[in-house]
């Protein structure tokens, strides 16, 4: 399978917005495949201030996220090469998207059907539906800090599902919490649970894992 990354650097800045795409060499290193560059005007094709990176589950798809085009976009993978093609990319506040202002994670279902994108601006998760044939997705809702009893989302920085296709887990850094949502597959919409605190506990969590 190939690896995919987002570039960070501190140099030329076209490194940062880009996606690169790399296969394993033969002696177990990697081999360099290409790199897509963002494009003018924005949103382009999503990549300025490329963030996070996910591949699907049946690896035919690649889902990036920004947090300066405040966007999410979808690419074609070539399962062979690793090559990546654009498709499409869904904009904040662009075709009734809402929650991407600042998106900075994202993640998808071990089903394949939904992709959740916290965006940090918006103390939001924004919710897609996810065409498990094209790939194509298709904006469902946005659960909000502060509204219909959801807490815990102020600045959200990472978001991770279960590997049983059931919850929903996001980080909310400025309000040092865990927030839990649940969701009944296949459809993509969340049910608010409970947002835990830290106490003191796990003071602006960063980053979310759930054991196997």
């Amino acid at each position: 399978m190939s690896l995919l990354r987002c570039a960070v650097s501190y140099f030329p800045v076209v490194v940062a917005m880009s996606l690169l795409a790399a296969t394993p060499a033969a002696a177990g290193g990697l081999s360099f495949v290409e790199a897509e560059f963002s494009i003018n005007p924005p949103p382009g094709n999503g990549l300025r201030g490329a963030a996070a990176v996910a591949v699907s589950p049946d690896g035919d798809h690649v889902y990036v996220v920004s947090d300066k085009d405040d966007a999410l976009s979808v690419w074609d993978r070539d399962t062979g090469t690793g090559a990546v093609t654009f498709s499409e990319v869904h904009e904040d506040g662009a075709s009734g998207v809402d929650g991407l202002r600042t998106a900075t994670s994202l993640a998808l279902t071990p089903d394949g059907e939904c992709v959740y994108v916290t965006g940090e601006r918006d103390d939001a998760v924004a919710v897609f539906d996810r065409d498990t044939g094209t790939g194509l997705l298709t904006f469902v809702e946005i659960q909000e800090d502060g509204v219909a009893s959801v807490v815990g989302l102020a600045n959200p920085v990472d978001v991770v599902t279960s590997s049983d296709d059931a919850h929903v887990y996001v980080a909310g850094l400025q309000d040092d919490a865990i927030v839990a949502f649940s969701r009944s597959a296949p459809d993509c919409d969340l049910t608010f649970i409970e947002a835990e605190f830290s106490g003191g506990a796990f003071r602006r969590p960063r980053a979310l894992a759930i054991e196997p």
